[in-house]
């Protein structure tokens, strides 16, 4: 946690991200992704990555506690809550959720915060019920996307986001729709994903799945965005990009996509097909981007006692 720079020692405020996994957690992953890019232009903070996640650099889980020992004033931003038996004293413990997780939430949980995300559409009693019952009082953020300058080389087209929520079938549909767009629109149209791609793409591009810059480019300049993913579909309305979303009535993902004026389809190869290519205007509602607010919020600890036992849930009584 200490480095030193011409005889100099500074310390370094360390914040460790420990992801979900699976398809159920993509979303969260993609909103940690972001706070992991706004965080490196910080160089008074290291961030190290915990879990299962397949990155080079990786903390393996059971490595975890060894790595809080010698760490004592780690922020710890996470998926689920952390084992009592981790060294957890000096720590700063953040829980995150997704709206839909809300449901499994008790009313008083042993971390420090709780952070709401990708909570842009939240209704307001729902709102008034976490201020008023859940301790400690969530903050909802209404979307996280990551700072991106510039645009890609590539030109601007249709933009499919694909989930793993989706069944293989689902999938495969869904990509012969896209080549279809690209027949009938004769434009670029780009696919991404996680997992395997669909057999026999034609005319369509697959976009790599780690390159965020790249995928943030496209969300700005694209000619229209598909997703059956909500935080995919808040970041086509805050680029203020024509955005469907893929899914059927009376789910709560249409429902909030009705709340702030995206359009919605079912997996189905006539109705997609022509609700893309009739694909034109942006969505009403624009969500903010809230991803400074979060820096700014723990730029506040690491200027005051980051980690102090009076800070940490788990050593309070």
């Amino acid at each position: 946690m200490e480095t030193h720079s011409a005889g100099n020692a500074t310390s370094k405020a360390t914040v460790l991200l420990l992801p979900p996994t699976g398809w159920q957690g993509e979303a969260l992953l993609a909103s940690y992704r972001a706070l992991a890019m706004a965080l490196a232009q910080h160089t008074e903070v290291t961030v190290q990555w915990a879990g299962y996640q397949q990155l080079p650099s990786q903390l393996a889980f059971k490595a975890i506690p060894q790595f809080l020992a010698r760490h004592p004033g780690t922020t710890v931003i996470s998926h689920c809550p952390l084992p009592p038996s981790w060294p957890l004293a000096g720590a700063r413990v953040i829980l995150t959720l997704l709206p839909h997780q809300l449901a499994n939430l008790p009313r008083r949980s042993q971390v420090d915060d709780i952070w709401l995300l990708d909570g842009a559409a939240l209704p307001l009693l729902t709102r008034l019920k976490l201020a008023l019952w859940h301790r400690p009082r969530p903050t909802t953020y209404s979307l996280w996307r990551p700072p991106v300058t510039g645009t890609t080389d590539a030109l601007p087209g249709y933009l499919f986001l694909l989930s793993q929520r989706l069944s293989p079938a689902e999938r495969e549909l869904v990509s012969e729709v896209a080549q279809v767009v690209s027949i009938q629109r004769q434009c670029p149209v780009y696919l991404w994903l996680n997992g395997s791609p669909p057999p026999g793409l034609r005319g369509v591009t697959l976009l790599p799945e780690q390159d965020e810059t790249a995928l943030q480019q496209h969300l700005n300049q694209a000619r229209a965005i598909i997703s059956d993913q909500w935080h995919w579909l808040l970041c086509g309305a805050h680029a203020e990009r024509p955005t469907l979303a893929l899914t059927e009535p009376g789910t709560p993902l249409q429902k909030g996509c009705h709340r702030l004026g995206i359009g919605t389809e079912s997996v189905q190869r006539q109705a997609l097909t022509q609700a893309v290519l009739s694909l034109t205007e942006a969505p009403v509602g624009q969500p903010a981007n809230q991803l400074d607010i979060a820096i700014k919020k723990l730029a506040q600890q690491w200027d005051g006692p980051l980690g102090s036992d009076a800070l940490s849930g788990y050593t309070s009584p």
